[in-house]
């Protein structure tokens, strides 16, 4: 049951994608083909992004526009330095990858077997 909470906002976010992609454009099935190609490139760099998020690529924005506002706050929310501020992080759970990367892959897969299928 656990696995499956973790596929159901990837999966909200594909159905979306590709209904919006496919009944604002309903017409050949080319539309079809194409909404499945666009939803599984989507989810693809967005489990990109949480890969990129995991290994700390914005840990230096994060806290740099943090300690600008703590500049604004009576008891700052970063009152650590960058070096204890990434370990903190490192500490904290991370994003979970895979349903995303693996729903994303599914939508691309029946996109390029029907775009083979069909030229």
């Amino acid at each position: 049951m656990k696995i499956l909470k973790k596929f159901i906002f990837p999966g909200i976010i594909a159905i979306v994608v590709w209904s919006l992609l496919f009944f604002l454009r309903m017409g050949e099935t080319y539309y079809a083909l194409e909404a499945f190609w666009i939803t599984g490139i989507f989810l693809l760099l967005q489990a990109l992004i949480y890969w990129v998020s995991n290994e700390g690529a914005f840990y230096m924005i994060v806290w740099g526009v943090g300690k600008i506002i703590d500049m604004f706050r009576k008891t700052p929310k970063y009152p650590m330095s960058y070096f204890e501020y990434v370990e903190a992080k490192r500490e904290n759970r991370k994003l979970d990858v895979w349903p995303t990367l693996s729903l994303g892959a599914v939508f691309f897969m029946v996109g390029l077997i029907w775009w083979l299928i069909i030229s």
